[in-house]
């Protein structure tokens, strides 16, 4: 693991300078002691002090007189540096302003090699000596000799008495890294607090209510048997008065004629233009293998490479197991069977019954089996491994109103399709983390499917109704040889949005939004954070965490001036958000920082159908960037700990400065 998570530490405050420089006057920035700029330029690296460049050619430097420098130079010969071959250097000369400027500004690297390294000689290779860019930062540089010199630093950078027209600016904005300018995509996420995590619970379970106690039929005892008893009956009837219910309509659309599927081709692509104009930046900042990647670049709606008839055997084949699983958790009446018995399938015991006592006898009682197959073939839209499946039959009116135009039933079906469409090719941009988490749950597999689907068909139909976008309309029904449009358009071949029988799903993964954000779901749906809707990399609800602006203080960071640098802050705001501190606090293990947030490590994975991951790739700093709307250069700032961000792996977190 390349990030070292948040193992933190802090230092003995750094020896204070036994003559003190000159104050500020009042208002002006508060002075940052050497050491303290340092230990910032061991911590976070050039980067940090960097922006000081920029002004080389035009800050002024120091109004102190040279003579007084010369002076307190004289008064030590000798000075230790801090070398590393121990070796002291004799510092002579007479330093005036425009060298010291000159010499900073020549300066291409910046290496420390102890606490003091400021001493600057006029002649001679300026470039054997370390000297901090934040002396570009400041107004006035001022060197001050007191007792012998060591390196654990006695000398303090501090601003002087401003002139009459003179800037002095503040080392902290001086600093600190410019405005990114992008838009934050996690503006208003964040991890669940506790009362939020009771809603999801809630949610994720059957029916959406509350989360199921104990159920009534687990247990040897005669209460239990009974329990069981009454759960495996009444369940088996709701099944089959489901299945009774639908089975007249699924027999007329297989008697139904249908269209090839090469009529819905169009139709497909139009529906992936809108998802993707409107879901498209967040899904293509996701993290995927490279295989993912190339499948998601291909997939383009073609019929029998990834658009296929699910009502044909070649194409398809109907798996009457599933469809009851489907039936039972999504009927009404089964729903309420077991939600009076505290029956949750997704726990070991319920899960084994359900398979074993209901699902296994109904599929074989009976015509039952056969059944099955056509309501699954007939009755549903598919979409897994980059494919997606539908069915094509027509319905209505199929009397063509004049040569060359489809009719009614056509139009219609086709309009059906691209709504249909829509919901399916969202299912092939879920994030594999988030496929990870769902554990069979349907509020979460078709639930925030119909989430995102209802955004994009309420936002649409309105226009395609209404004839408003051409492009669309060409797009599903086709044109004539001309490619102008078919005569005889009515909005009556669009229906309008309907959720159907995932309603129930829609309505929990809605509590679900509304109980974390819309920012929250998007990430989780296309980029596999579930930790944002409260779950962990299993699906199980993961713990509440720490506030959000609770921030591990990164090891190396010893003052509140340097966590206000890399966070992209300020010592005043730090000081303000935690009681008890003070701008010369030592800084403690943990810092309300303002602003602040922690990002979690996403890897996508590939699995063998028989288990085991086959390859994987974790996000990059480039996309966790981009997820928060900062820089490269804000992120890797605000993480000094992380020395090598190709080892970073799924599940490490990592600091996102405030911004």
């Amino acid at each position: 693991m390349g990030s070292e998570r948040e193992a933190q530490g802090t230092s003995p405050a750094r020896t204070e300078a036994r003559e003190q420089a000159r104050r500020a006057p009042a208002g002006a920035p508060t002075a940052a002691p050497v050491a303290q700029v340092l230990a910032l330029q061991r911590t976070a690296g050039n980067a940090a002090v960097a922006r000081a460049l920029a002004g080389a050619g035009s800050l002024t430097i120091a109004r102190t007189p040279a003579t007084d420098v010369h002076d307190a130079l004289q008064e030590k010969s000798r000075w230790s540096i801090g070398a590393d071959d121990g070796d002291t250097k004799k510092a002579w000369g007479v330093l005036n302003h425009q060298n010291m400027a000159n010499m900073l500004a020549a300066m291409e690297t910046l290496r420390t090699t102890g606490d003091l390294d400021i001493l600057l000689r006029h002649q001679g290779d300026a470039s054997k000596y370390n000297v901090p860019r934040l002396m570009l930062g400041v107004h006035v540089v001022q060197l001050r000799a007191a007792g012998p010199i060591q390196p654990a630093g006695l000398a303090k950078i501090v601003p002087e008495l401003p002139a009459a027209g003179d800037q002095v600016p503040d080392i902290e904005a001086f600093l600190r890294l410019p405005p990114s300018g992008l838009t934050d995509p996690q503006a208003g996420a964040g991890t669940p607090d506790a009362a939020a995590q009771a809603k999801i619970a809630a949610a994720l379970s059957p029916g959406g209510g509350a989360v199921m106690g104990p159920w009534d039929g687990d247990g040897a005892s005669a209460a239990a048997t009974a329990n069981r008893a009454k759960l495996k009956t009444d369940l088996l009837a709701a099944l089959a008065a489901h299945l009774k219910r639908e089975m007249p309509r699924i027999r007329k659309l297989v008697k139904a004629p249908k269209l090839p599927m090469t009529s819905f081709e169009g139709a497909g692509r139009q529906a992936k233009r809108l998802v993707d104009g409107r879901f498209g930046a967040i899904t293509s900042g996701a993290v995927l293998t490279s295989s993912q990647e190339a499948g998601r670049a291909s997939f383009n709606f073609t019929a029998h490479v990834n658009l296929f008839d699910e009502t044909d055997p070649a194409d398809y084949t109907p798996d009457p197991t599933d469809i009851t699983g489907w039936i039972a958790e999504t009927d009404t009446a089964a729903a309420a069977v077991q939600r009076a018995h505290s029956f949750d399938k997704s726990r070991g015991p319920e899960k084994a019954f359900l398979t074993n006592e209901v699902i296994g006898p109904f599929v074989k009682a009976g015509a039952n089996e056969a059944d099955l197959k056509l309501y699954d073939a007939y009755g549903f839209a598919t979409a897994g491994s980059g494919k997606v499946w539908a069915t094509p039959q027509l319905t209505g009116d199929t009397k063509a109103p004049a040569k060359g135009v489809p009719s009614p039933a056509e139009r219609q079906a086709r309009w059906t399709m691209w709504e249909t469409l829509v919901h399916e090719y969202l299912h092939t941009l879920e994030h594999p983390a988030f496929s990870d988490a769902t554990r069979g749950r349907r509020v979460m597999k078709e639930g925030f499917c119909e989430l995102f689907t209802k955004e994009v068909l309420t936002a649409a139909i309105p226009g395609a109704q209404a004839d408003s976008d051409p492009a669309l309309r060409v797009g599903v029904e086709g044109s004539q040889p001309d490619g102008s449009p078919f005569p005889g358009f009515t909005k009556s071949f669009v229906p309008g949005y309907s959720p159907g029988d995932y309603a129930p799903y829609l309505a929990n993964a809605e509590k679900i939004r509304d109980a974390t954000s819309p920012a929250a779901v998007k990430a989780a749906f296309f980029q596999g954070h579930v930790e944002l809707i409260g779950l962990a990399p299993d699906g199980k609800m993961a713990g509440v965490g720490a506030p959000a602006s609770e921030v591990k203080v990164p090891p190396g960071v010893t003052s509140l001036f340097a966590l206000g640098v890399i966070t992209n802050t300020s010592v005043d705001a730090i000081v303000a958000a935690n009681s008890g501190l003070t701008p010369s606090s030592a800084v403690p293990a943990t810092v309300q920082v303002p602003g602040c947030r922690y990002h979690t490590v996403v890897e996508a994975t590939e699995r063998r159908p028989t288990g085991g991951v086959t390859s994987s790739k974790a996000e990059s700093p480039k996309q966790i960037a981009a997820m928060h709307g900062i820089t490269e250069e804000q992120l890797k700032r605000a993480n000094p700990q992380v020395t090598d961000w190709s080892k970073v792996a799924g599940g490490d977190r990592v600091l996102i400065p405030a911004h």
